[in-house]
């Protein structure tokens, strides 16, 4: 009886079978990026590019320029009581939202990262490296980190990968210990539970880390759109500042005045004098009214700007790729059809000497699934080399890849039986 194994279709036809593969395989592949980027594109224009958060942005700052008046502001605890007062009032506020956020970096003690962690690799210095705090003793590195309120985290919708969220509403500075977000880049370094020791603002303070960032996590910072997060150590500020105490005044009077300088989101229907009178009324309801006001025309024209770009490169991505798996899978068509071809000779050989018809398909059927699993073991190998992970993309390649199977399959089916056919009369019909 004629052999139909796979071994022998794979002498005779391999190199064919082996391209029709790869084709396959560029096209899943094709298939697989056009989805996860129009995913994670769509991602990014719903969380840090919606509607909503198209809104003008003014920057506060505090005027105390000169050294000797901000020295008496800072020794005065009913001063800074009215700072204190102040950051309330904004934080608060109906009409405006304030975002208070700044990139101080923090000495970790006994820190485990390396040097893409240490602050001065932001600014393209080398990296100072571990040394020994004089003020704690404690042998420390000083990184990169964010201290932020809450506004500020749900403005940019920043979320949490792996671990919970912070308890906003119970950050207690008073207490030693604070609960902190590291960046996607320190998973594997920390764990959730770590304590992380620091000198904050001259008071030694434990952070305990509750959670991970998203990758790719970013805030609009000082007139960069994608201030990326990933690296930092992310503070919760306390939820509202209490009255200074002298027994805490050096600390608060550090603390609220980093507090106070951020950005102030108004709706795009209030005009910059709405926007000066809301803040007068704080202002003078706290006592406090040593600030200035700038308007941050960047922040909406560079939101705009990337919103768009995404948009267009994911649309021109998608295009891109509906074209080019049409054609890519015109030339499978074409190769499948082919390597049936080619193997109807035998086929008929072993029709016109008896062999039944289901026999033949079935054996055809077994060398069409051997391809479609080389195929998809490749592609799976692939996928998990890839940086753009998307279990909803991969589902949707294994049924684009399931189709396939079973369309290659019918196609063949039909060719074997309608070529079977004319030579039914030799055979004396179907069997």
């Amino acid at each position: 009886m004629t052999e139909l194994g796979l071994g022998r279709d794979l002498r005779s036809n391999g190199y064919l079978t082996a391209l029709k593969v790869a084709v396959l395989a560029l096209v899943l592949l094709t298939i697989y990026n056009v989805s996860s980027f129009s995913a994670s594109a769509e991602s990014a224009v719903n969380r840090s590019f919606s509607a909503e958060a198209e809104v003008e942005l003014y920057s506060l700052a505090d005027t105390l320029a000169d050294p000797d008046e901000f020295i008496r502001f800072r020794e005065s605890k009913k001063s800074v009581s009215t700072l204190g007062e102040f950051y309330n009032g904004l934080s608060t506020s109906r009409e405006l939202t304030f975002l208070s956020a700044f990139d101080q970096p923090l000495p970790i003690s006994d820190f485990r990262g390396g040097e893409k962690f240490d602050v001065n690799t932001e600014m393209g210095l080398d990296p100072r490296g571990e040394y020994t705090d004089p003020m704690t003793g404690d042998y420390v590195r000083d990184v990169k980190a964010f201290q932020m309120n809450r506004a500020t985290y749900d403005f940019y919708r920043l979320q949490v990968e792996d671990g919970s969220e912070i308890g906003w509403e119970s950050v207690d500075y008073g207490s030693g210990t604070i609960p902190v977000l590291l960046g996607h880049d320190y998973v594997g370094i920390y764990e959730i539970g770590a304590l992380l020791g620091t000198n904050y603002y001259s008071v030694e303070m434990d952070l305990t880390v509750v959670g991970f960032l998203e990758k790719d996590s970013s805030i609009f910072y000082k007139g960069e759109m994608n201030t990326f997060l990933d690296d930092y150590v992310v503070v919760p500020y306390p939820h509202s500042l209490e009255p200074a105490t002298d027994d805490n005044l050096y600390f608060q009077g550090i603390l609220y005045f980093a507090m106070i300088n951020g950005d102030l989101v108004a709706e795009r229907s209030m005009t910059a004098a709405d926007v000066i009178n809301k803040i007068g009324t704080v202002a003078a309801a706290s006592g406090f009214d040593e600030y200035t006001l700038l308007n941050v025309p960047t922040y909406l024209v560079q939101y705009r700007q990337m919103r768009q770009l995404i948009v267009d490169n994911a649309s021109l991505l998608v295009i891109f790729g509906l074209a080019l798996s049409i054609c890519v899978l015109l030339v499978t068509l074409a190769l499948s059809y082919l390597l049936t071809r080619k193997r109807l000779p035998r086929y008929v050989t072993s029709w016109v000497v008896g062999r039944r018809l289901a026999d033949i398909r079935r054996q055809n059927s077994l060398i069409t699934a051997a391809e479609y699993g080389v195929l998809g073991a490749i592609v799976l190998v692939a996928v998990s080399r890839l940086p753009n992970w998307s279990f909803s993309s991969l589902t949707l390649v294994i049924l684009i890849a399931g189709g396939l199977f079973v369309g290659d399959a019918i196609l063949q089916w039909r060719l074997i039986t309608g070529e079977l056919g004319k030579n039914s009369r030799l055979a004396g019909g179907y069997r």
